[in-house]
């Protein structure tokens, strides 16, 4: 009798073992074939799993939105699979547990598992408790990580500008400056990764929005610098006084620097204010008398305002200003520096998409009476980027010198300018460009006749960075005059410049 027992109990004892294998591979299968709710009962029946069919099983339950069930069995293996980790993250998400829910998606960056999903939870948690400056911050991670997925990268920047947005808030609304320097970056540096993805129209349309309510410019300061070193083989010409044609070649310096700072912008006008102060020095190194007359060292300021009504249109806009500018120029005699000359300029801008309108009028004071003048001019230009590598500008202007006390040096001038660029790979400039100028001495047409000015420039520039070029240019002009001793000329300049603009 016991012999009989004992091989029942041997053959139940195998069938048990069998459908315990069973029920492990069944995990397998069903996992292969999505059956996630006959996993479910599976876990309901048993109390422990082989690592790997625990993971399926956790994974399973998952998906089918069984956050707690899935915490239960995930908590077990986590540390030897990332992906649960991940799971456990989400899961506690789902379930409002948002403190653990952290730390398992914190645990995720830590190994490099989902990185930019597990930053953006953090970002979300971080935000939902009230925690922005550790979300704007984990937003910028994720945007800073080129590696990571470019609509996640996206939806970071896009939510990271609404925390500035919100986050500065007094009184009901953002600051223009606020705008300007935290929110409006942001929201175009989300728009330039993907024009194209699914949340680009929502972000176009909130900066559409944003800046009409805005209304705003640039606010940045500006610093500019430009030396140059060049050759030119007509000094003389670089000044208006006196009216001598003596040609002497020198060896020349022109450096310049200028600073201007955009400033008063209202919240509801488009109005844009900007002013700005300037320095130079030119200096010549020649050391002939006629020469070294014209080191001079020169300084002045401007202040321009823009109107733009309508900032979906911001190429149709009217801007005008006025500047100052005060010279000293090298007295041969005593070899000090005095008072030269300064002047007065006003202008009205007005700009129509490619096209734009303007007039100017400048008053010039000189040392020497005979030299003062008024000067106006009027001129139509017209743009046009012919293709991604090249575009081209024509200016058409008419123009008036008017001398007080010296009538036989008045003219009435037209003058055309064409301008070509052309981009040589990602960083070079190739320029071109050449102007025709008509003068009719009005007041002195039998000495001098009808003039001519011809000028050629060409240039290559080479962009060392966003804020530095280096330049080469070579120009040539020659003036035709009846008068030919005192109003005839021709003029070669060479020079190499190194040019620095920066906005903070």
């Amino acid at each position: 009798m016991k012999e009989p027992l004992i091989a029942l109990l041997f053959i139940l004892f195998l069938f048990s073992v069998e459908s315990s294998a069973e029920k492990y591979t069944d995990i397998e299968t069903l996992f292969n074939e999505g059956d996630y709710f006959t996993i479910e009962e599976l876990v309901k029946t048993r109390k422990s799993f082989k690592d790997s069919n625990a993971k399926l099983a956790t994974i399973a339950l998952f998906k089918i939105n069984k956050f707690e069930e899935a915490i239960k069995l995930g908590l077990k293996i986590y540390r030897k699979y990332p992906e649960i980790t991940f799971i456990l993250g989400q899961s506690f998400y789902a379930i409002n547990k948002k403190s653990e829910a952290y730390k398992f998606f914190k645990r995720c960056v830590g190994i490099e598992h989902k990185r930019d999903v597990a930053l953006f939870y953090m970002a979300s948690i971080a935000m939902e408790s009230k925690r922005v400056k550790l979300a704007a911050k984990l937003y910028e991670q994720i945007f800073d990580n080129r590696s990571f997925n470019n609509d996640i990268r996206q939806v970071a920047m896009n939510e990271k500008a609404d925390i500035y947005q919100n986050g500065y808030k007094k009184n009901g609304y953002t600051s223009p400056k606020i705008f300007q320097k935290k929110v409006l970056p942001l929201l175009e540096g989300a728009l330039e990764l993907n024009p194209n993805s699914d949340i680009a129209p929502q972000i176009e349309q909130k900066l559409r929005k944003l800046k009409e309510k805005y209304r705003v410019g640039s606010l940045e300061s500006v610093v500019s610098f430009n030396q140059g070193i060049g050759r030119n083989s007509n000094v003389i010409y670089q000044s208006i006084s006196p009216l001598v044609n003596n040609t002497s070649d020198s060896l020349y310096s022109s450096t310049y620097l200028n600073y201007s700072k955009n400033i008063g912008i209202p919240i509801h006008i488009p109005v844009e204010m900007n002013a700005g102060a300037f320095i130079s020095n030119d200096y010549f190194f020649n050391d002939e008398s006629t020469i070294q007359r014209f080191n001079k060292i020169s300084s002045g300021f401007s202040i321009t305002g823009k109107l733009t009504p309508k900032l979906k249109n911001k190429n149709r806009y009217w801007k005008s200003g006025i500047s100052y500018l005060y010279s000293q120029m090298n007295n041969q005699l005593n070899d000090t520096l005095e008072f030269d000359h300064h002047s007065l300029t006003l202008f009205l801008e007005r700009n129509v998409n490619r096209t734009n309108f303007s007039a100017s009028a400048n008053v010039f004071k000189s040392f020497d009476p005979q030299s003062d003048f008024y000067f106006i001019d009027s001129s139509v230009s017209f743009f046009k980027a012919t293709s991604r590598k090249s575009n081209y500008l024509l200016k058409f202007s008419l123009a008036g010198s008017f001398y007080p006390n010296t009538n036989a040096l008045n003219t009435i001038e037209t003058n055309t300018i064409g301008n070509f660029n052309y981009l040589v790979g990602s960083n070079q400039f190739f320029k071109l460009g050449f102007s025709y100028k008509m003068i009719n001495p009005f007041k002195n047409m039998d000495a001098r006749g009808l003039e001519h000015l011809f000028d050629l420039n060409s240039g290559y520039t080479f962009y060392l960075s966003n804020t530095q070029s280096l330049s080469f240019d070579v120009g040539y002009q020659r003036k035709i005059s009846k008068d030919e001793s005192a109003f005839a000329y021709e003029q070669n300049l060479i020079s190499v410049n190194y040019n620095y603009y920066g906005e903070f």
